[in-house]
């Protein structure tokens, strides 16, 4: 049986294969003290097209764990507009 290595995604809350997950770029948000949550699920809920639940979930991880990947394609400038307009709204945002 071939072994198969497995990543935690936060994004899709699944096990996902690595070798999926290579060929995509995303969106990383991360914590920072001035931002709350509400404001965090808010913008990225509306940016990332995401319900709002959703987006809460990701401030919460944002605030445990340090970042969440918020939004995920393959797309190059779609990923730069989604960075653009987080960052527009005072959110500290990178692409990986």
């Amino acid at each position: 049986m071939e072994k198969v290595d497995y990543d935690v995604d936060v994004y899709e809350d699944v096990l996902v294969k690595e070798d999926d997950k290579i060929k995509k770029g995303k969106v990383t948000v991360w914590n920072d003290d001035v931002n709350t949550f509400e404001y965090v699920a808010n913008v990225v809920s509306e940016y990332c097209n995401i319900s709002y639940q959703l987006a809460l979930s990701h401030a919460f991880v944002i605030h445990d764990m340090g970042k969440s990947v918020v939004y995920r394609s393959q797309d190059f400038n779609e990923l730069e507009y989604i960075k653009a307009m987080l960052m527009l709204n005072a959110l500290t945002v990178t692409i990986d």
